[in-house]
């Protein structure tokens, strides 16, 4: 049995807070996906050890991914402008700024914003596995790549695509 506070090792760690403004990533690096939303990075793999890893999603036009599984990561969902419609696995939710919804690993899950607006979210997952390198290499995207790219795109980074977006209407 893992000791209380046990976890990453604590060399490997950060030896000070640190503080991620908002419309800033941990880097100067911009992560821009497609005409749909900029992606930062606020708790990277390295400063937890791989142990997490959390973006915000921003200035997020009527958009979601397709319907997936994470089998090793939990994942959070927090809104902080804009209405999202999440099903994880039978269940469907609503949700907006400051609810916060959990997705089990394990469980399929799909998500999309759901105004004309662009909304912002904070998405966390949890251990961070490849999740980082996967929103690495979808940002250097220039567009959505066909089906089966974006299928092998996921299955590199540990995740299964199950099923199509929700729908936007």
């Amino acid at each position: 049995m893992m000791a209380l506070g046990a976890g990453p090792s604590s060399e490997s760690r950060p030896k000070r807070a640190f503080v991620v403004k908002s419309g800033t990533g941990r880097s100067d690096e911009t992560h821009r996906l497609f005409d749909r939303s900029w992606i930062d990075f606020k708790i990277t793999t390295a400063d937890t050890a791989g142990a997490f890893f959390m973006i915000e999603q921003r200035e997020l036009r009527r958009f979601g991914p397709p319907r997936h599984v994470h089998p090793e990561q939990d994942e959070w969902f927090r809104p902080l402008s804009g209405t999202y419609r999440v099903e994880v696995g039978d269940e469907k939710f609503l949700i907006g700024p400051g609810d916060v919804l959990f997705a089990p690993r394990g469980v399929p899950h799909v998500w999309t914003h759901v105004e004309e607006e662009a909304g912002s979210m904070m998405v966390a997952f949890q251990p961070a596995g490849h999740m980082e390198a996967f929103f690495h290499a979808f940002t250097r995207l220039e567009q959505l790549p066909p089906a089966e790219e974006l299928r092998s795109l996921f299955h590199a980074h540990g995740m299964e695509i199950i099923g199509p977006p929700l729908p936007l209407g």
